[in-house]
């Protein structure tokens, strides 16, 4: 036998490396053009493999028999593959550049994730709308802007992309050579066109249904055209929304669905904020122009979070450009601001914006009209309203503000972002007072007051956001909220020719929350999204107040530290496209009274048609803090936060939502009710300040039956209409509430309408175009707020205003009515760009009145009408490059 040995040919060996080495390049760099009708699909194959050279492994049962029909221009070798086989039961896989063609023993499942950004900026877009039309499924994106859908069953489909304002975005997706892809999907602002394509504008959009019950997600794009009182402000213009109420003279504070300011739980980046206004409540202390969305849960919000009972309010900072350098003057009657944006290592942006109050620099008559209404309350101003004619005094204050917030966000990679938002604020208030006669009052023939207070907060947020794939993600959030009331003020009297010091006080009131929150969500289970985490938060507080004067000499301490652990878990479950079923657990231990409480939630939605859909909720909230506000306390003292005790109890809230929501192409109907049961709130009007009642669990025995702790109940009803497309677009509501408090101690045990109770608003919004100018005009009635009959009132030999049992809050003032218009422009000069707006709050000058004021100290009638403000016109300017 002769053993066979081949023989080496180094040139045949180079030659087979070279065509190797080929196909790998060709592989992986190919332009494959083909159109494929009705050919057999094994036809297909083989052409590939001859014309292109590409190495595939197919199954022999990939006959003639079946045939597809596929077109393909200069595609690559994934896509080309993908799109013959996507008529078809099978799928690919690649190892290495070898394609293999198999048919799979269970049906696959796709996923992919990605990010929204704006074109034009590449700022993130968050809780955009992600939807796949022909499968009936989606996500919402984050806040920052990321998104995944999971469980994908077919191999083509395209995903559809849409935010407020924006144009809707469009990818089309191509299985399995796009699973598990990250997309970076671009989205530009709505263009208006006239008939002849013509660009006339950008299309204004404020508001959209939410993915919740009793959820909108509010745009603050397009505000500075709503009409606005001095300040484009993005409280008031959340007003304009059904179920949120007019705050009291115009002021900005949101009473939704007959809860109070303190009862929201407002969060910037994930950061509490606990001061969340200037000018005594006037204007928000949030620059509109930082804001770059906002979700606000009017009915329940989920069980991710807790601590107040009444809603939530998400607001979502810019970040900011991360494609070019930006910077925009603003000025109004109210502020001047400036903002900056800067690219940071083309991986991330920084933006920072500034405010302060215009009256640094000149006194506009609508700063007079407003610090006139904002202070008539206060107790010198009531002893200076009861002049008579032997009396005299003048009055002469200063009040400025000033904010600032500032974002850093960096991309470190395209599934892994941190983000770190600082935001401060302060109110200066420094009041002169000098009293000629009140001797009855004050004791002397002379006397004068010199007070000044200083409100600020300050706060910072660290943010991580990690994509680790399509299933799984992480939020990690640590915070530091402070909240600060200073107070000084003395009073000075002349006694026969010799000057005096009468009195003395100094407040100091400290609230802070340092926070931790970590949140993780799954999509791992078909048809459900998991989220579980925990907070721990760390409240403390710190009163100290000193008073010196001929009757007492006082000096309190306060200091209180509490922790608040609290775990949750939830599940938005869809067991059908048409319903969502979202089930969630809260527990938190708040150490200060050594108990656990329970917070379950549930909502659910079912879609009846794809224009008409149903949906509810309900769930237990639980608040820890109070805030305080009293008319016998200083300045200083308002609006301060106290910590739950023994004796001032945490209060909770058993909150419901019915509703159903009809939308089309043009129009949006909702009809929604809603009702809310709140125990245990605390009433502080007696007191003096925040120390005095939260002493009180240490100084005496404990008698609950004694203390003002009562409870609260709401029902409402809401109408919406919208009108979203055409010449003239905006919305109707009206709103009918009803919130009664009822307190052993007060009114006699007698149930009594809240101070805020409102039971008809009617709100309308409408907005269209003349020419190049954007025209807005809303119209608000209201019933009047109620008030206590000045005959059921007695004042005692202290000045103290004491009701007659059963007799709170029985009256109500006249309706209130007012239209506000806004007319506004934009010019482009080469790369400077002008905004030019005009606004007229009350057009028509009607003369509401606000609320009732009471002066213990007058001869007179002690009650008084507060009028809103009259005709008021302001205009604001922009300018950005």
């Amino acid at each position: 036998m002769v053993a066979l040995v081949p023989s080496f040919n180094p040139r045949y060996c180079f030659r087979l490396s070279f065509w190797l080495f080929t196909a790998i390049l060709n592989s992986q760099s190919l332009n494959i053009t083909y159109n494929y009708k009705d050919i057999s699909l094994q036809t297909a194959v083989l052409d590939l493999i001859i014309r292109y050279q590409l190495s595939i492994i197919f199954p022999d049962e990939l006959g003639d028999d079946l045939s597809i029909s596929a077109v393909c221009n200069e595609c690559s070798a994934d896509n080309a593959l993908s799109r013959i086989l996507v008529q078809t039961d099978l799928v690919w896989k690649k190892s290495g550049n070898q394609y293999t063609i198999f048919k799979p023993a269970k049906p696959l499942r796709f996923s992919l994730a990605g990010r929204i950004v704006e074109k034009e900026t590449g700022e993130a877009i968050p809780y955009a709308n992600i939807f796949i039309p022909s499968l009936d499924m989606g996500d919402i994106s984050n806040a920052d802007g990321m998104f995944s859908l999971t469980g994908i069953p077919i191999k083509s489909c395209t995903l559809f992309v849409s935010y407020i304002g924006y144009g809707t975005g469009k990818e089309s997706l191509t299985f399995p050579e796009e699973d598990n892809k990250f997309f970076q999907i671009k989205l530009s602002p709505k263009i208006l066109f006239s008939k002849n394509i013509l660009i006339t504008g950008e299309s204004r959009e404020f508001m959209d249904s939410g993915s919740e019950p009793g959820k909108i997600s509010f745009s603050p794009r397009h505000i500075s055209t709503l009409p606005n009182l001095g300040e484009i402000d993005i409280f008031r213009s959340l007003q304009l929304i059904p179920g949120i109420h007019q705050g009291l003279g115009g002021t900005a504070g949101l009473h939704i669905r007959g809860g109070t300011p303190e009862q929201n739980l407002i969060l910037l980046d994930g950061m509490p904020l606990y001061r969340n206004s200037h000018m005594f409540g006037f204007l928000s202390n949030t620059n509109s122009k930082t804001i770059r969305d906002m979700q606000v849960y009017k009915g329940g919000y989920p069980a991710q979070y807790g601590g107040r009972i009444s809603s939530l309010i998400e607001l979502t900072s810019r970040v900011g450009n991360s494609l070019s350098p930006h910077m925009a003057v603003y000025s109004n009657l109210m502020s001047n601001s400036l903002q900056i944006e800067l690219p940071l290592f083309s991986r991330g942006s920084w933006i920072i914006t500034a405010r302060q109050s215009a009256r640094d620099q000149f006194q506009s008559k609508l700063y007079q009209s407003i610090q006139d209404f904002v202070t008539g309350d206060d107790r010198f101003n009531l002893i200076g309203a009861a002049a008579d004619v032997n009396d005299s005094t003048i009055y002469d204050p200063e009040f400025t503000f000033r904010d600032i917030t500032s974002k850093m966000s960096l991309l470190i990679s395209p599934k892994n972002r941190i983000s770190l938002t600082y935001t401060a604020g302060s109110d200066s208030i420094k009041e002169n007072r000098k009293f000629w006669g009140f001797q009855n009052i004050l004791g002397y023939d002379t006397t004068w007051t010199v007070e000044e207070t200083i409100w600020s907060n300050d706060g910072i947020a660290l943010g991580w956001s990690i994509y680790w794939n399509p299933e799984w993600e992480t939020q990690v959030t640590i915070s530091t909220s402070r909240n600060k009331n200073l107070y000084d003020s003395r009073q000075l009297a002349i006694d026969f020719g010799t000057e005096m010091d009468v009195g003395s006080s100094n407040e100091k009131n400290i609230y802070t929350d340092q926070l931790i929150r970590l949140n993780h969500s799954t999509k791992a289970l078909q048809q459900h999204h998991i989220e579980l985490g925990f907070d721990e938060s760390i409240l403390t507080t710190n009163f100290k107040t000193i008073r010196i004067s001929d009757a007492v000499n006082e000096d309190e301490q306060l200091d209180q530290t509490s922790y608040l652990h609290a775990f949750y878990i939830q599940d938005k479950w869809s067991p059908t496209p048409d319903w969502t079923i979202n089930t969630g657990l809260r527990t938190t231990y708040y150490s200060e009274v050594n108990n656990y409480y329970v917070s379950p939630r549930i909502s659910a939605s079912f879609r009846i048609n794809r224009a008409l859909t149903l949906e509810t909720s309900l769930g237990k909230y639980h608040q820890f803090l109070h805030q305080f506000n009293s008319p016998q306390s200083t300045r200083g003292a308002q609006n301060t936060w106290l910590l739950s005790t023994s004796l001032i109890p945490p209060v909770s809230s058993f909150n419901t939502h019915t509703g159903i929501y009809w939308q089309s192409g043009f129009y949006d109907l909702n009809l929604a009710f809603y009702s809310k049961q709140a125990e245990d709130l605390y009433d502080f009007q007696d007191f003096l300040s925040p120390v005095s009642p939260a002493l009180l669990y240490h100084d005496r025995i404990q008698n609950l039956s004694a203390e003002p702790i009562g409870n609260g109940e709401t029902r409402g009803a809401e109408v919406f209409a919208r009108k979203k497309s055409g010449k003239v677009t905006g919305w109707v509501s009206y709103q009918w509430n009803k919130t009664e408090y009822t307190f052993p101690i007060l009114n006699g045990g007698k149930s009594f309408p809240a101070d805020h109770d409102i039971t008809h608003e009617f709100k309308s919004v409408m907005m269209t175009s003349l020419g190049k100018w954007n025209l807005t005009a809303n119209w608000v009635y209201s019933s009047g707020r109620v008030y206590t009959d000045p005959n059921e009132i007695i004042i005692n030999n202290n000045y103290q205003v004491l009701i007659n049992s059963g007799m709170r809050n029985k009256e109500r003032l006249q309706p209130v009515h007012h239209l506000d218009i806004s007319l506004s422009r934009q010019w482009q000069i080469n790369s400077l760009i002008l905004d030019i707006g005009i606004s007229v709050y009350n057009l028509y000058d009607q003369k509401n009145i606000s609320h009732k004021r009471y002066n213990p100290y007058t001869t007179g009638s002690i009650g008084s009408d507060v009028f809103m403000l009259g005709i008021t016109p302001t205009f604001f300017l922009q300018a950005s490059i």
